[in-house]
């Protein structure tokens, strides 16, 4: 599990090692909204707000689009009052499913414990704050309730994945972390993260 799983949709916000102090930080990623006009360019290439850029999109053409990185400043979205025509700010809203995949890794770091709040380009799994090491594996989770419930699905005999918040996640564990012979090495060591954060 030393890569992202493939097809696992990602929360809005994980947590993740903060690269100042060590200590527990979150990660939200930013939301990207094409830019409708050559004429708004300039709006969102001044913006105090955003962030203009020039992506490829995936069919390979090019597109104009303005960045909105949450939690990066002390007011929201919302507060963003003159934005040019056709736009509002839930535009910038994170979308209202659990989590989608993302096909670029911007967002804010913000540590509670340092004070760090900045951009930053997320490595996953790599930067992930719940992750444990076995025999040369990496197991990860997004948070401290999707290792929760990692805890309790490896402990658990029945492995039904129905009744759990993260079951796409859990779908998607590998089979090295899973077998009988590692449920307790495993276990230990989950138990041992979440206890100590």
């Amino acid at each position: 599990m030393t890569v992202a799983y493939e097809f696992n949709p990602m929360p809005h916000i994980v947590a993740v090692r903060c690269p100042g102090c060590g200590s527990e930080a979150s990660f939200e990623f930013a939301e990207i909204v094409e830019i409708k006009s050559r004429n708004d360019i300039e709006y969102f290439e001044t913006s105090k707000s955003f962030e203009y850029a020039r992506l490829q999109a995936a069919h390979g053409q090019h597109l104009n689009a303005a960045i909105y990185f949450h939690g990066l400043r002390s007011t929201t979205v919302d507060a963003v009052d003159d934005l040019p025509e056709d736009y509002k700010p839930s535009d910038w809203d994170h979308s209202a499913s659990h989590g989608s995949t993302r096909s670029i890794d911007l967002g804010t770091l913000v540590c509670t414990a340092c004070g760090k709040r900045s951009k930053h380009t997320l490595d996953w799994p790599q930067d992930a704050y719940y992750q444990i090491e076995h025999r040369g594996e990496v197991l990860w989770a997004f948070d401290r309730e999707s290792a929760s419930e990692l805890l309790e699905y490896v402990k658990s005999d029945d492995r039904k994945r129905d009744s759990y918040r993260y079951k796409l996640f859990l779908m998607k564990v590998p089979s090295v972390f899973l077998g009988k012979k590692v449920r307790g090495p495993i276990s230990k060591k989950l138990q041992g993260l979440l206890s100590n954060t």
